[in-house]
């Protein structure tokens, strides 16, 4: 009787891919692409738990897709498609959508990347964050080009060369912050600072997110998996701070949150009160050593064990590495914890908001020094609140050839409430204290 059933599922198996492999008419161009199964999220699932071994209905389905002269290949609508490459999410684009794969020879892509076909054109597996997070960008007929987003220091140039006007430790971190502004020249996007550890950090993955819709609006409720860095810091007693997770065994966050009373930090949380049930994907890991930095408000906290990266709810943050991001500023930062809310109650969900950062010749007061950052004070709604301490001012920016997420500042402190209107909210230069942050870290 086992016998008869093994033969009857070899049949099954076989009839299914012979039926795959016939010839079928072409998906709709407009609504469809021609992928294998497993790229097809509406079908995906139930076959790779092998149902069509068992359920006729679902084989007849497939059959009923099937796309070209090639097993498990069905019309899938574009909407379903998505694929996943080392671990990373990603959407399937042609090789020139994808700036990730423009210089990988297309018989290597064939191999590792490939994802389907749609008018004889061969679609990959493109994991560039970028193109992740703004699909329809980067299926334009051109190919994408990236772009820095606008800046915040003005323009200058130095022997006829063009250069930004920064503070002079941006530029150079050997001087004095009592230097001034300098007029450093634009550096390649691929030169790294010079300090003797950030090659390697620039390395490690960073950044990168699996959510697709990445619109800001003020004060709503960050997605599930946006900000896959953030992490709340555990206080033996009360205590509500944030930081960001910048190697798997490292945290950066506000001097003044690494007190005595810390204990922990606990990072793929969005939702507190998910975390308070034991959240599943919730990682809490003792904070081995606090590493205050004398001089500013930031503080660098080692973890007793790696935090363990996963691909949705648990990675990194990129820091700006390199030269051309250490010396310059978005004019427009994300900021992003659990402070309080406008009715001054803190928030269990994580909070977003986008804002636009002062600089040193704004009309609001106290925003002079050059390791501060600042932002707001015009706008209520887009204020960081007390609570949001130790986390960062993030955006978008090219990191090491693709769109990445970069953490440009730490917060610090702000109004006394989130409505505190013409008093801008502060924080501290990442770039400004980036080689003593490597300097602390065991790489």
């Amino acid at each position: 009787m086992a016998t008869i059933k093994y033969l009857l599922l070899v049949a099954t198996l076989a009839t299914f891919q012979w039926t795959l492999s016939e010839s079928a008419s072409k998906c709709n161009e407009a609504t469809d692409l021609c992928v294998h199964v497993e790229n097809c999220r509406k079908y995906s699932k139930r076959y790779l738990n092998k149902e069509h071994w068992t359920n006729p209905h679902f084989m007849q389905e497939l059959r009923d897709l099937r796309c070209k002269n090639k097993k498990a290949h069905i019309c899938c609508p574009k909407q379903e498609i998505g694929c996943v490459f080392e671990g990373e999410q990603g959407v399937c684009l042609l090789q020139n959508q994808c700036p990730k794969l423009l210089a990988t020879p297309e018989a290597e892509l064939l191999k590792k990347h490939y994802c389907g076909m749609s008018n004889e054109k061969n679609y990959f597996c493109c994991t560039d964050p970028y193109c992740v997070l703004h699909k329809q960008l980067c299926e334009q007929p051109e190919a994408p080009i990236l772009r820095r987003p606008p800046l915040v220091f003005p323009d200058c140039s130095s022997g006829g060369k063009p250069g930004t006007s920064v503070p002079s430790k941006l530029c150079d971190s050997t001087l004095p912050e009592q230097s001034g502004k300098v007029c450093c020249l634009n550096e390649e996007p691929d030169r790294t600072m010079l300090h003797h550890k950030a090659a390697g950090l620039a390395r490690m993955p960073c950044g990168t997110t699996i959510t697709e819709d990445n619109k800001i609006f003020n004060g709503t409720h960050a997605l599930e998996g946006e900000f896959p860095w953030m992490a709340r810091l555990v206080y033996r007693k009360k205590g509500v701070c944030s930081g960001t997770l910048i190697h798997p065994s490292y945290v950066l966050t506000a001097r003044h949150c690494a007190n005595v009373n810390l204990i922990a930090v606990r990072l793929g949380l969005r939702d507190l009160g998910e975390g308070r049930k034991n959240s599943l994907q919730m990682q809490e890991i003792n904070v081995a050593e606090k590493i205050p930095y004398n001089l500013y408000d930031v503080a660098l906290l080692r973890l007793s064990q790696p935090a363990v990266i996963e691909e949705s709810m648990v990675r990194p943050i990129c820091l700006p590495l390199f030269a051309n991001l250490r010396m310059n500023v978005p004019k427009k930062l994300t900021i992003a914890g659990w402070g309080l809310t406008e009715t001054g109650r803190p928030s269990d969900i994580l909070m977003k908001a986008q804002s636009s950062v002062l600089n040193s010749s704004s009309s609001v007061k106290g925003c002079t020094k050059a390791h501060e950052i600042c932002i707001g004070g015009e706008n209520a709604h887009s204020h960081h609140c007390g609570g949001d301490s130790g986390g960062p001012y993030q955006a978008l920016d090219v990191f090491n050839g693709s769109m990445r997420f970069v953490q440009f500042g730490v917060i610090s402190h702000g109004g006394q409430f989130c409505s505190t209107q013409n008093v801008p909210g502060k924080g501290v230069l990442v770039g400004y204290v980036l080689d003593w942050v490597l300097d602390n870290m065991i790489l």
